[in-house]
């Protein structure tokens, strides 16, 4: 039974979430290959935005997400 989903873009937080479930040390997360880039928005024309909420529908509901 799944009792916990972590999310990417709240990585950091739900890992110290399972980390304190499981009772094991907390550590910080290296942040490994980072990159500086724009807002993941402005990559999508309306077309291409489309297509992603269409396909990934079930997805963006039930975790919230807005695009």
């Amino acid at each position: 039974k799944i009792d916990f989903i972590g999310r990417y873009d709240m990585l950091e937080n739900d890992f110290h979430i399972v980390c304190k479930n499981l009772g094991i040390e907390q550590i910080k997360l290296p942040k490994l290959g980072a990159t500086d880039h724009k807002n993941y928005r402005e990559y999508y024309g309306s077309k291409s935005r489309e297509r992603v909420y269409n396909h990934f529908y079930e997805e963006i509901k039930e975790f919230g997400f807005t695009f």
